[in-house]
């Protein structure tokens, strides 16, 4: 268990002697410089590779299974689709291939270079393909193996809410397209530009917009700018000992402007929400002005919000510069268990009653076989005591539990005998 600091929340009689803080101004934070891949999701220093024995290594030294082999998961993948993988059989990426030359509008570069710096500015052709497209299965497979026939034509990173209202107001006088980005990471294709767009289409990345402004901790909020990045807000909250609570699969690497963007949800909604029940403000630059408030009340019942409407706009209506979002204290505890079911519609039923009970764990997950087997095969390949007890269990779950005739998971040998002779079973075990 991680110590946890003490959040400065107070107690009822610290606010109704009126010794309490409102808002505290955090002083600037600085994120540890961390480069993410261009062409592929992650790290450059993190990946999977094949080893000369045919085995897959995951590389790197970020993550619990990082240096170690898998030897598991090849033998699998190729008993699941009945294919025999050649491993060094690799259709190797033609990243970047060719990419589109920039649309030029000289006057907007004329009047963006009056407030922007010149390293504000970036037309280089990778960071440009860069912000052309998510992480779609189509996207990436186009720009390692074909080609994306429209990209923005140039990147702009705008410091705080003047230069993106300046930013707006140059867009609209000479007739130019702007893209908010993220991280990057939407599987949606909200980044994909119109091939027969004719006019400029400019990134606006907002990766420099990316601290959090203030904590209230007897509200219980905190005002954070649109490009924090996930795993860096995470940090920077923890050290006061709050948390938001969101926690999208893209955590490590969209941000707090995607999340409001892209109407997204987090793993542990269960405890917190999704990004509509956490945020209580947001400041957003249209092209007819700036959407903004100096105070939030807890609720209000005066006709439409103008936040939902932004919500889910994926940059359609304007650009995101800042939110105001609930925080919690951290967790005292946090623990992680697995239940084994004898068929999935046994889970099925558990999580239905589950929602039923009224006391939902942060985070529950159904998951059937197939990616319990594929879970497996991603633990790295253990020995001494530890492979003593992994056969052991597997041993347990697959000959003693009841109605272990259902269960898949085996050794590597009984993969590749399943894969010949393989029927559907009566039924399937899950876990949660």
């Amino acid at each position: 268990m991680t110590e946890r600091p003490d959040p400065p929340v107070p107690s009822g009689s610290m606010l109704v002697s009126g010794t309490v803080q409102g808002r505290i101004p955090l002083p600037k934070y600085e994120p540890k410089p961390d480069p993410e891949s261009l062409d592929v999701w992650g790290f450059p220093d993190s990946g999977f590779e094949v080893t000369d024995k045919g085995v897959v290594k995951a590389r790197g030294h970020r993550y619990e299974i990082s240096g170690s082999e898998l030897p598991d998961l090849l033998p699998w993948m190729r008993g699941v689709i009945e294919v025999d993988l050649d491993a060094f059989d690799v259709h190797e990426s033609q990243y970047p291939g060719v990419i589109p030359a920039p649309v030029v509008n000289d006057g907007f570069r004329h009047a963006i270079a009056d407030f922007l710096d010149s390293d504000q500015i970036d037309d280089d052709d990778q960071e440009r393909l860069r912000r052309g497209h998510g992480h779609t299965q189509e996207e990436m497979y186009a720009i390692k193996y074909g080609a994306l026939p429209r990209i923005p034509d140039l990147i702009v990173f705008p410091g705080d809410d003047l230069e993106i209202a300046k930013l707006v107001q140059a867009a609209i006088d000479n007739d130019v397209v702007l893209v908010p980005y993220g991280g990057g990471t939407n599987v949606t294709e909200a980044l994909r530009c119109d091939p027969d767009e004719t006019r400029m289409i400019v990134a606006v990345d907002m990766l420099r917009m990316d601290q959090v402004l203030w904590i209230d901790p007897t509200n219980l909020e905190a005002g954070i700018q649109a490009g924090a990045v996930g795993r860096h807000l995470t940090d920077r909250l923890a050290e006061f000992g709050f948390t938001m609570g969101h926690e999208p699969d893209s955590l490590e690497f969209s941000t707090l402007g995607g999340w409001i963007a892209t109407h997204a949800s987090g793993m542990k909604k269960n405890r917190y929400g999704n990004i509509e029940d956490l945020i209580t403000d947001v400041t957003v630059v249209t092209r007819d002005g700036v959407i903004s408030r100096n105070n939030v009340g807890p609720r209000e019942s005066i006709g439409a919000d103008p936040r939902r409407f932004i919500l889910g706009s994926e940059g359609n209506l304007g650009i995101i510069t800042q939110a105001t979002v609930k925080i919690f204290p951290l967790p005292e505890v946090q623990k992680y268990q697995a239940i084994l079911f004898p068929t999935f519609a046994d889970g099925v039923a558990f999580m239905y009653d589950l929602t039923r009970s009224g006391n939902w764990p942060a985070s529950a997950r159904l998951v059937d076989n197939l990616q319990f087997q594929l879970s497996q095969t991603l633990k790295a390949k253990s020995s001494g005591l530890s492979r003593i007890k992994s056969h052991v269990e597997k041993l347990f779950v697959t000959r003693f539990s009841r109605d272990s005739r259902s269960i898949r998971w085996s050794p590597v040998p009984s993969f590749l005998k399943a894969a010949k002779n393989r029927s559907p079973p009566k039924k399937q075990r899950s876990n949660v």
